[in-house]
């Protein structure tokens, strides 16, 4: 059984529970198993239209998060990999990992992520916002 297989007989199983929360502003914010299931095929129809090939890898920059968790499983429900990168690494390291793991998508945390990673490479342009 694959992940987005699992999940989805999860979904069916548990619905309108809660599964992922988060607290932001000082106010928690849950997401029950349905619109978990949806933020994270939402998340990886993104990740193909961005051009995301099967078997490389999506990066993730940042701490810990919701945003985190949907990332990774966003990109195995698009057929990739999640990577992990700890936003305490140096760049250079960020820049080993990026290229050893076949990164197609990376995603950073904020712009202080984005800084750190452009200074060892050059990022490519991006695609035309869809219309």
């Amino acid at each position: 059984m694959t992940i987005p297989e699992f999940f989805r007989e999860s979904v069916n199983r548990f619905g309108s529970y809660p599964a992922l929360a988060s607290k932001k502003n000082g106010k928690w914010e849950v997401l029950n198993y349905n619109q978990y299931y949806e933020a994270c095929r939402k998340i990886a129809r993104a990740m193909l239209k961005l051009g995301l090939e099967p078997f490389h890898s999506v990066g993730i920059l940042g701490f810990n998060s919701t945003e985190w968790v949907l990332a990774a499983l966003g990109a195995i429900f698009a057929g990739g990999f999640c990577v992990g990168i700890y936003a305490t690494n140096f760049a250079d390291a960020c820049e080993y990992v990026i290229t050893h793991a076949k990164v197609n998508i990376l995603l950073v945390e904020n712009n202080a992520q984005l800084q750190k990673i452009l200074s060892v490479t050059t990022a490519p342009t991006p695609p035309p916002p869809a219309r």
